[in-house]
């Protein structure tokens, strides 16, 4: 497979870039959660050939077995919302508070959001507090991911 990789400085910026491309999913454990930043982020993923480690809660009752994690610290005190409208498959959408997979604390979780098979949570975050996100399929699902935070 050969991909065509294309990167644009925001209203013209320019200036050096690192690109690293690694195999494999970055973000398939606990531990390797990726960052989301600010009061607004937009990132796009995949759970293909993601697992469920050992300890992980289910993040709806009890289906889901292809988690990817990322983590996002509140600027400030309100209202976020997070949404995987535009994902290609069933997701499961879950926030915690816990600095590890055994401590968890589920603030919200959601599964088919609206007529959609997609999901969207939203919550009050306190400012500076670090909330661990995860996106799963439901059942046995997995496919690309389009994760969106607004606070």
């Amino acid at each position: 497979i050969t991909y065509q990789i294309a990167v644009d400085g925001y209203y013209g910026a320019s200036g050096n870039i690192k690109l690293t491309v690694k195999p494999g999913l970055l973000n398939d454990y606990f531990a390797d959660r990726l960052q989301l930043i600010g009061s607004f982020d937009y990132v796009v993923g995949s759970n293909v050939g993601a697992g469920r480690e050992a300890g992980e809660p289910y993040h709806w009752d009890t289906t889901g077995q292809h988690s990817v994690w990322w983590k996002w610290q509140a600027p400030a005190s309100g209202v976020v919302i997070i949404s995987t409208a535009g994902s290609s498959f069933d997701t499961i959408l879950a926030a915690y508070t816990g600095s590890s997979v055994a401590s968890l604390s589920l603030v919200a979780n959601n599964d088919d959001y609206g007529p959609s098979l997609t999901s969207q949570i939203s919550f009050f975050a306190n400012a500076g507090t670090v909330y661990q996100i995860a996106v799963d399929g439901y059942g046995l699902a997995s496919g690309n991911i389009l994760l969106l935070l607004q606070q």
